[in-house]
This record gives structure tokens, C-alpha cells and sequence, in this order.
């Protein structure tokens, strides 16, 4: 039962951060087989919880991982950041 997940994490003025939102790009945790699942589509991820940020700081982990690291290929594509006005 392997996951592969993005951490995005907010950062403030003085680069601490301010939380951290987690999603999973691909998930075989499920007991049933129609539960897993591989990220294929865009996708909107809200980040509001993050609070006032100037930065961002992604991640990423994955179960499945050897003895030279993450065997899972470790990227991911990004588009279309908005800040909404508060």
C-alpha cells in the first residue's frame, strides 16, 4: 500500500512557516482496490488555512523509497497561483 504526496507549506516575512497543507498525488492505502487512485488531472488545491504568506515551500514523500532514496520520480507540475485579496 504505497501514497506518493505533495507538503505545501506557507511562509511569512521572516521565512517561518506558517502551516502546512498536505495532498496526495497517488494513493494505494485504500482496502478497496476502486479506492486508489494516481492524480491525472488538474487539480485546485486550496491553501487558505496556510493564512497571510509571501512564499511557498513544496515537498514531496512517497512510501515507496530504496536505498538510494524516493523511487517514485519526484516532480509535479504547477499553474495557475492566485492571491486573492483578503
Amino acid at each position: 500500500p504505497d501514497w506518493f504526496k505533495l507538503t505545501i507549506e506557507g511562509l511569512d516575512t521572516a521565512d517561518a512557516t506558517t502551516g502546512a497543507v498536505e495532498f496526495y498525488l497517488a494513493d494505494f492505502t485504500s482496502g478497496d482496490p476502486t479506492g486508489d487512485y494516481i492524480v491525472s488531472n488538474w487539480t485546485w488545491v486550496e491553501l487558505h488555512t496556510l493564512g497571510d504568506i509571501v512564499g511557498l515551500r513544496f515537498s514531496l514523500s512517497s512510501t515507496d523509497n530504496g536505498a538510494y532514496g524516493m523511487n517514485t520520480p519526484a516532480y509535479f507540475a504547477i499553474d495557475g497561483i492566485r492571491r486573492l485579496a483578503p
